[in-house]
C-alpha cells in the first residue's frame, strides 16, 4: 500500500483528528498512489498515523477515513460507519415514517465527501471527493442495507467535483427513475408540516434539511404575526410559520417551478389562505415593501451561497449588507429577522459584523436572541477551522 509522509506541522494536526492532508503538507509519497487510492498517512519518520483516499489533483491531497492505520478500508468499514451514523440519528429521534434527515454529513460523520440525505425512505447520494467516487459502490450499499432503503437516487452534481477531476453525474442507482421528480415529488414530514421534495432537479439533494431546527423555532415564534420570508425555494420557513398560526406569509422566490411545488404541497391545508407566493427577485422585493411603508413581524433571510470561495467574501458581505439594510427597514419594533449565511467563507465574526453595520445604517437599534446553525444531523468536524457552513443570527428590533 502506498504511504504519504507528512511535515511535523501536519502530523500535529492529523494527531487532533484535522481529515484534510494538503498538497503542502506532505514531503514525500511512497509507491503507486493512482486517483482516489487508500494510501496510510505516515509522519516523517515512517509512522503510521491514518487511512486516506488520495486526490491528486486537489489542493486537499488527501482526506482520511480513520484514524487506525492498521485496520483494513473496506466495505465492512463503510457498512459500520453507516451503522454509527444511522443510530447517532435515531438517539437524536429524526428517524421514522415520513421524516426526512441527513444520514452522512461528510467529515462530521467521518465520511469526507459523503453526504446521504433520507427522505422518507429514499436516499439521495452526493460524491465530491476522489476518495468516495473510489467506494462509491461500497457506500451506496452499505446506506440500503442499514436504512433498508428501495430507492436511491444520485446528486453528485456540485461544482466541487470538478476540482477534484471528477465529472458531475446525476440519476437513480436503486428504484423508479421518476420517483423524487418534479412531476412526481416525495412527501417528507417535519412535525405536522408536509412538505413536496424534488430530489431531481431541486437545490442542493432537493430540500434544505439543515434548516429544520430553526424551522421549528421560527414556526414558534410567527403565532398571530404577519411573516415575511425571502429566498423561500418551495416554502420551507413560510409553510412551517403558516402552519402554526402566522396571520400572514408572503413567500418570495425568483423560481416558478419552487414556488408551484409549495403551493401544490399546500393546496388542501387550512393554512393555505394565509400564504401568498410571490415569483420576485428579493432585492427589488424589499425596496418595494419600503417604498410602500409595509411592514412585517417577522422576516426571514435565507440567501443561496454568496461567497463559494474565500476571495469572494468581500463581495459577498456587501450583498449581504444590502439585502440585510433593507429588511431591517421593514421590521416594527419588536419585530425580528431571522437572518443565515451557507457560505462557509464567511465566518460568524464577519457576519455579525455584516448585521450590526447595517443596522446601524439604516438608524435601527438591535438586539441578538440567539445564533443559528445547521440542524444536529449536520455535524460537522471541529478541526476544520470555519464556523460550519450554514450560520445565522435571531435579531430583534429594539428602536
Amino acid at each position: 500500500m502506498s504511504k504519504l509522509f507528512l511535515a511535523p506541522p501536519a502530523v500535529a494536526r492529523v494527531r487532533d483528528y484535522d481529515p484534510w492532508v494538503l498538497a503542502k503538507d506532505v514531503i514525500r509519497t511512497e509507491g503507486r498512489a493512482p486517483f482516489g487510492a487508500t494510501v496510510t498517512v505516515c509522519g516523517a519518520n515512517g509512522e503510521p498515523l491514518a487511512k486516506a483516499s488520495i486526490s491528486p489533483e486537489s489542493k486537499i491531497r488527501a482526506r482520511i477515513w480513520h484514524w487506525s492505520p492498521n485496520k483494513p478500508l473496506d466495505h465492512a468499514w463503510f457498512k459500520a460507519a453507516v451503522a454509527h451514523a444511522y443510530q447517532r440519528r435515531v438517539t437524536l429521534g429524526l428517524v421514522g415514517g415520513a421524516r426526512a434527515y441527513r444520514l452522512i454529513a461528510a467529515e462530521g460523520d467521518s465520511m469526507p465527501g459523503v453526504v446521504i440525505d433520507n427522505y422518507a425512505g429514499t436516499l439521495v447520494v452526493q460524491l465530491t471527493s476522489a476518495g468516495a467516487e473510489k467506494w462509491r459502490d461500497a457506500i451506496v450499499q452499505a446506506a440500503v442495507e442499514v436504512t433498508g432503503a428501495n430507492h436511491v437516487y444520485e446528486r453528485s452534481d456540485a461544482k466541487v467535483r470538478e476540482v477534484e477531476g471528477l465529472a458531475r453525474r446525476s440519476g437513480v442507482i436503486m428504484g423508479d427513475a421518476r420517483l423524487g421528480s418534479r412531476e412526481q415529488p416525495l412527501t417528507i414530514q417535519e412535525g405536522r408540516v408536509r412538505y413536496f421534495v424534488d430530489i431531481q432537479t431541486g437545490h442542493k439533494t432537493g430540500f434544505y434539511l439543515d434548516q429544520a431546527q430553526n424551522r421549528a423555532l421560527i414556526a414558534d415564534l410567527a403565532k398571530g404575526k404577519t411573516v415575511l420570508n425571502c429566498f423561500s425555494y418551495t416554502g420551507g420557513f413560510g409553510v412551517a410559520a403558516a402552519c402554526a398560526g402566522a396571520l400572514r406569509v408572503v413567500n418570495i422566490d425568483s423560481s416558478a417551478p419552487a414556488l408551484s411545488l409549495g403551493e401544490l404541497a399546500m393546496q388542501d391545508h387550512p393554512a393555505a389562505s394565509q400564504i401568498e407566493w410571490r415569483r420576485a427577485d428579493v432585492k427589488k422585493a424589499l425596496a418595494g415593501y419600503a417604498d410602500d411603508q409595509k411592514s412585517f413581524d417577522v422576516v426571514i433571510l435565507d440567501p443561496p451561497k454568496l461567497a463559494p470561495y474565500k476571495a469572494s467574501a468581500r463581495k459577498a458581505l456587501g450583498v449581504y449588507g444590502e439585502l440585510n439594510r433593507r429588511a431591517l427597514s421593514l421590521l416594527p419594533i419588536g419585530g425580528m429577522l431571522a437572518s443565515f449565511s451557507c457560505s462557509s467563507a464567511i465566518t460568524m465574526t464577519m457576519f455579525r459584523t455584516m448585521l450590526t453595520r447595517a443596522a446601524g445604517q439604516v438608524g435601527v437599534q438591535i438586539a441578538i436572541l440567539t445564533a443559528l446553525s445547521a440542524s444536529a444531523d449536520h455535524p460537522t468536524n471541529p478541526a476544520l477551522a470555519d464556523d460550519g457552513y450554514l450560520k445565522g443570527l435571531l435579531v430583534t428590533r429594539l428602536a
